[in-house]
């Protein structure tokens, strides 16, 4: 079950009891420079795909996309 919340021109889906994990994204830039980054996503693939779209906007090579606290 999930409620239809309309929010200036866009529509929300509330879906209730999402997870949000937090991933740690590592890249390097063209000097060889490590950068790490933090995403929340549901789930790996998400975080995956986020970290890919990240490393582009930032020109940079993504190197690891890794769970934080990951037991």
């Amino acid at each position: 079950m999930f409620t239809i919340v309309k929010w200036g021109y866009h529509l929300l889906a509330l879906l209730g009891r999402v997870r949000h994990h937090e991933y740690e994204v590592t890249m390097c830039d063209d000097v060889e420079n490590v950068i790490t980054e933090y995403v929340l996503a549901p789930d790996s693939e998400r975080a995956a795909w986020q970290a890919l779209e990240l490393s582009s906007q930032r020109n940079c090579t993504l190197k690891n996309v890794r769970m934080c606290d990951e037991w």
